[in-house]
This record gives C-alpha cells, structure tokens and sequence, in this order.
C-alpha cells in the first residue's frame, strides 16, 4: 500500500471519529435542554384573615356566609392564580351541638367558594382551613383604636397552636403535605354517630388550634376536610367563636382540569 493511501485512511478515520464525537455532544445537549416535567398538582399554605361573618355554633346557622381574605399570593408551579387580596367566602352547610357520653361537643362544616383562577390554563382550586388564631375583645379594641387613630389595621392575635366543593381527591400535592392525615376508623365513626358526618367520603384530619378567650377559659378546635373545598370544624365544647379579624391558614391545592 502507497504512502499515500495511508495518509487518506488515516484522516478518513479521524474525520470519521470527529463526526461522532460531534453527534455524541449534540444529543447530549438536546438531553440538557429536554424540560423537566412540571406536575400538574400543588399544593402550599396560604395565610388570610377573615373579614365578614362569624362561625358560633349557639349562633351561626346553615346557609349563613363567612369571608377570608388572602394575605399572599396563591402560586401553582411558580404561576400566580389568585392574587394577595382576593376573597373566598365560606357558606356553612351544617351546624350541630349535642351531648356524647355526658360531655358536650360541637361541629361546624363550611363549604368554600372561590372566584375563577387566573391563567391560560383550567385549574381546579380546593380549600380547607388548616389553623385559627381569634381575637380577643382587647385586640378587637386595640385595632379599632388603630384604626381611628392612623387608619390602618393593627392585628394582635392570640396563641395558636397548629397541628395540619370542587372535587381535588385526585391532587397527590394535597395527600403529601405532612399536616394532613386520613381519619382513622375510630374517629371516622364517632364523628358518624355524634354528627351524623358521612363516612362514604374519605375524611382527613388537616388541622389543630388552641386559644385563650375573653374571659380566661381555654378553647379547641379539630380541623378535618375531605379535600373538596370543605371543612369540618369540631370542638369537645358546646360553642366556641370564631369571628371578623381571626388570623388564618389555609391549605390550597391546585390540579389541573
């Protein structure tokens, strides 16, 4: 073989081997730049106040209208869907207070109603109240003299001791977040026979809150919601109040349709 055939296949060769090297590093680069995929669920907690109506049991009676206003954006994958400002209202269903086992109990459940999200994409919205912080007649007074007095709103809540009807069973976001675990069989089925709570509708536990009243004396709340824009507020006391300038959190999820 001549020299120059040598020569010839050689290049040929490393031509050849530069041309994979080039292709190995183009389909590298597609696979960096490939987006990762983005889940159509979300779920986070959102704080906002409540600014009309309030939830008593001796009181409050179905059909009555109870309203939150966000203090934070409602984001779903980095989106903003509702913004900070924005009302939800909250329209009771059922109210009850009897007697079990010689100790009294209350329960309270509120369907809630947000407005369309925004955004180019259709999304499903489900809230549920995860904590509340009352005020009490001395911060109800304080922020009305705030307010007289700079025109702006003072917020002095109490302690709050956290836990965690547009159907959102399908949002795993929701299912994951720590605060919320399913109602055992137990609990399912006591609140069954002191409230008459459906038990065909998966129930979970998403909240816990303590505090401190007027006049001294300590009040509870359990939190529960089936993840359906619904909560279920009981309480092992015949009344507890809940009213205008309580501090809360919800939870939000947010799936696509």
């Amino acid at each position: 073989m001549s020299f120059r055939a040598t020569e010839l296949r050689v290049i040929g060769a490393t031509v050849c081997l530069a041309l994979l090297g080039l292709n190995a590093q183009a389909q590298a680069k597609r696979r960096v730049r490939t987006p990762t995929p983005v889940s159509a669920n979300s779920a986070s907690h959102v704080a906002a106040e409540m600014t009309k109506g309030s939830l008593k049991p001796s009181e409050t009676k179905p059909g009555d209208e109870v309203a939150v206003r966000l203090k934070d954006d409602v984001k779903a994958n980095g989106d903003v869907v509702l913004k900070k400002g924005t009302t939800i209202t909250g329209v009771v269903r059922d109210v009850k207070s009897v007697e079990s086992k010689g100790q009294p109990q209350s329960m309270m459940e509120i369907d809630w109603f947000a407005p369309p999200l925004q955004g180019k994409v259709a999304r499903q919205l489900s809230v549920a109240l995860q904590s509340i912080t009352p005020m009490n007649q001395v911060a109800a007074q304080t922020q009305s003299e705030n307010v007289n007095k700079s025109g702006l709103t003072g917020v002095n809540a109490l302690r709050n001791v956290p836990a965690a009807r547009t159907p959102a069973l399908s949002n795993t976001a929701m299912l994951n977040m720590p605060s919320v675990i399913a109602v055992d069989t137990k609990t399912a089925s006591s609140l069954e026979s002191n409230f008459g709570a459906s038990s065909s509708e998966k129930l979970f536990k998403v909240g816990h809150s303590e505090w401190i009243t007027a006049g001294g004396s300590k009040q509870s709340v359990e939190l529960f919601s089936h993840l359906s824009n619904d909560t279920m507020i009981t309480s092992h006391s015949k009344d507890f109040e809940i009213s205008s300038g309580a501090q809360i959190q919800l939870l939000v999820g947010v799936s696509k349709q």
